[in-house]
């Protein structure tokens, strides 16, 4: 292999050029891209962690390990909110308790549409056919080591009220969701 210089062309075939757009110029014919390599900047030291603001870091959730997201539930937060912590992971389970299983095409067995159970007649046994899918669903999220799943069917309002208990790595996280058919809200998290 020859050695490139800074100054030194050197020619791509078309699906190469795709590949290197952004390294240079497309001044060659048609089909062909000559690109100009140019030599790395000096390199930079890392900045210390103590330096990088804690909203990169996630707040707490870099010392839980659940991570930062944009406030998504029940649907994309305009203002781009940050969660972390325990939010973070009740948004998941709420996610994964308002998704119909097999709708997700590269993960078919993830969700339990809960909404599904409403088009029943609510029974205690019904209930707890409820509240055993859901605690195995929850349970399905790897941040999750057990789930303690409460349901309440409320006839006026021809709704669900399932309060969550999940132990995780760092700790227990409680939170409350409020199942229609027509929404899966999250009520209150802990």
């Amino acid at each position: 292999m020859a050695n490139i210089s800074a100054d030194t062309p050197f020619t791509l075939g078309p699906f190469e050029a795709l590949m290197a757009f952004n390294l240079g110029s497309l001044d060659g014919p048609t089909g062909v891209t000559t690109v100009y390599v140019t030599p790395p900047a000096a390199a930079v030291p890392p900045a210390p962690i103590s330096t990088i603001p804690k909203f990169v870091l996630g707040g707490l959730a870099a010392q839980t390990g659940f991570g930062s997201d944009v406030l998504v539930f029940p649907g994309l937060d305009p203002n781009l909110t940050l969660v972390n912590d325990g939010r973070v992971v009740a948004e998941a389970l709420a996610r994964r308790l308002s998704t119909p299983r097999g709708s997700l095409p590269f993960h078919p067995d993830y969700g339990l549409d809960l909404r599904g159970y409403l088009n029943d007649a609510m029974t205690p046994e019904r209930l707890y056919q409820l509240r055993a899918a859901a605690e195995l669903e929850c349970e399905q999220d790897e941040r999750v080591q057990s789930a303690e799943v409460k349901a309440s069917f409320s006839l006026a309002t021809q709704s669900l009220r399932v309060s969550i208990n999940v132990t995780t790595n760092t700790g227990d996280l409680r939170f409350v969701l409020n199942v229609s058919q027509v929404s899966v809200d999250l009520l209150s998290q802990e």
